[in-house]
């Protein structure tokens, strides 16, 4: 597991901590925190159709 991975969702959640709630801030945060699940899910498919195209 790469470092980023981790980072990702780790330090938007600290920053939203940090900072004052404002909406755009907060959606900005959420979008950086939600790069890593969404990199491991295209990561999976082409897993997926690599081993299918295999068998």
């Amino acid at each position: 597991m790469n470092w980023w991975l981790l980072a990702a969702p780790v330090v938007p959640l600290l920053a939203s901590m940090a900072l004052p709630f404002a909406p755009l801030t907060h959606a900005a945060f959420a979008l950086l925190g939600a790069v890593p699940a969404v990199v491991v899910g295209r990561l999976l498919i082409r897993r997926h159709r690599a081993e299918a195209a295999v068998a």
